[in-house]
């Protein structure tokens, strides 16, 4: 059985490697489209939604409770999405510690396993 909580420790710390070597956040990705700021901006937002989904919360509850945080996202420089995801990794390991794998979450397309959410989000950080 895989231990999908090992796992996306493993990948958030990655990140936390990474982000301090980050000099332009204008580089280009391998998805040609996404600058490094457009990745980081799309792992932070992803994150922010965990603890709300994982309590319990819908989609449309969770996003009403995000929709401040959401719009600082949209403008947020580089450093600003750094300390946006410093501020979140305490909250979203609690998240994932807590809530048992077996139960569901509701996600965009319906409900889900938490452990399939946990997958995907760790293979979104990875």
């Amino acid at each position: 059985m895989t231990d999908w909580i090992a796992l996306q420790s493993q990948a958030v710390d990655l990140y936390d490697r990474v982000l301090p070597t980050i000099a332009d956040w204008d580089a280009a990705t391998p998805c040609s489209q996404w600058t490094a700021r457009d990745v980081l901006a799309h792992v932070v937002d992803e994150q922010m939604w965990v603890p709300g989904l994982l309590a319990g919360g819908t989609i449309d509850e969770v996003a009403g409770d995000l929709e401040e945080p959401l719009l600082r996202l949209s403008g947020a420089t580089g450093p600003d999405l750094v300390a946006f995801w410093h501020s979140l990794r305490a909250p979203v390991a609690a998240s994932w510690r807590g809530t048992p794998l077996d139960e569901e979450v509701h996600l965009s397309y319906g409900l889900a396993p938490v452990e399939h959410y946990l997958a995907q989000q760790t293979f979104d950080l990875a």
